[in-house]
């Protein structure tokens, strides 16, 4: 999970690439595995669903801007559990999304698969 399409920004301007590479880190989110990577600028983070959510194929993109916690979600898996793990991810403080960014560096920066 080294690089991820901006497109989330809802920007007419094309966006570079974000690398997100610094982790994962294994989480439960709405009941379900989910893998937690940060990305490199800003205060953005992506959530990835793991073989055994019923979410798998699905990415939950969030970040903090002007103070508010902006969340964008996709993926060809199931929406409903996609959807109870946007909304709760949305519901982080800023304390506890800083906090999860601090694990996520923590780990260090992953190694593409090959």
């Amino acid at each position: 999970m080294a690089t991820i399409l901006a497109h989330a920004q809802s920007s007419d301007q094309a966006q570079p690439p974000l690398d997100c590479s610094y982790g994962p880190l294994m989480k439960m989110v709405a009941g379900a595995e989910w893998q937690v990577f940060s990305c490199d600028g800003a205060d953005q983070m992506v959530l990835v669903a793991t073989r055994s959510n019923p979410a798998f194929f699905s990415y939950v993109l969030f970040r903090w801007r002007d103070g508010v916690l902006q969340t964008y979600a996709e993926g060809q898996g199931d929406a409903k559990a996609r959807e109870a793990a946007r909304a709760e991810i949305g519901r982080l403080t800023r304390t506890e999304h800083d906090a999860l960014r601090s694990e996520t560096r923590a780990k260090g920066r992953s190694q593409p698969s090959r």
